[in-house]
């Protein structure tokens, strides 16, 4: 991932744009759409869970780490309350 993501924290998203089976480039894009006009692109191999989760940050982390990858934070650390019980919003 590139650290250019780090430029996202603590904007507020307007709108979420979806393109997928693409003939050309990515198979898939997503593209974060801020309420200042700017917008963030993730691509390639993307893929939606099946809900919002409750239990901030801290839940996030946690969750990433069960699948032994290099885990970065860009942002509060504490965002979201750890005595959230965790669920999933539908």
């Amino acid at each position: 991932m590139k650290d250019e993501i780090k430029l996202i924290v603590g904007k507020k998203i307007g709108a979420v744009v979806v393109s997928e089976r693409c003939d050309r480039g990515p198979n898939s894009q997503v593209f974060l759409v801020f309420d200042d006009g700017t917008a963030y692109e993730l691509y390639g191999d993307v893929n939606g869970s099946g809900g919002l989760d409750r239990g901030g940050t801290g839940w996030a982390i946690g969750y990433a780490k069960k699948f032994g990858g290099d885990v970065t934070v860009y942002g509060d650390e504490e965002i979201g309350s750890s005595e959230i019980k965790w669920d999933r919003i539908r």
